[in-house]
């Protein structure tokens, strides 16, 4: 009877209520589901994709010394902070290398209207977080995030949608 209620509840609530409601029961009566891991990581790939548009945004925006310190910060603080939505989005991934390289070129257009501080600092920046970007952060597998359905929440039970990666070569050992 019990287990009836709580299934035609569930539903219907938010994640703190749906906590807040399961609490309220004993152990043995409580409704034991695990958040796919890949749920998770949409969730969090949907943050860094918030993050990095406001850094762009903030970038576009600006003319001047305030774009200069808008680029440092973008490349210093938010990037790398949201760098895992280069293992599970190939598109992102290669836009990002591309920008990378872009910058680290020297005759970079936009470093023409720029004082030398800050090509002398984002080259190397850009050098470190390429060489992040190929060491800690490699291509897993895509996930497809679920930005046009309102609907969508990480507790809905909904299976992630996951695209499969390239397969990886397998080296034999020779004895």
């Amino acid at each position: 009877m019990l287990t009836d209620v709580l299934n035609h509840l569930f539903p219907y609530l938010d994640y703190n209520n749906r906590i807040n409601l399961n609490a309220a029961f004993s152990v043995d009566k409580r409704r034991q589901h695990k958040l796919n891991p890949n749920i998770i990581r949409q969730v969090e790939l949907l943050l860094n994709v918030t993050n990095l548009k406001k850094g762009i945004h903030n970038m576009e925006s600006l003319r001047g010394e305030p774009r200069k310190d808008a680029f440092l910060n973008y490349f210093n603080h938010i990037l790398p902070k949201n760098l895992l939505i280069c293992q599970h989005n190939m598109n992102f991934r290669h836009a990002v290398i591309a920008k990378l390289k872009l910058y680290m070129d020297p005759y970079c257009p936009e470093y023409t209207n720029t004082d030398d501080m800050l090509m002398d600092t984002l080259i190397p920046l850009c050098k470190k977080l390429e060489y992040r970007l190929n060491t800690k952060y490699p291509y897993l597998y895509t996930l497809v995030l679920p930005t046009n359905d309102e609907s969508w929440s990480a507790v809905d039970y909904s299976p992630a949608v996951t695209l499969e990666a390239p397969p990886r070569k397998i080296v034999k050992k020779r004895r």
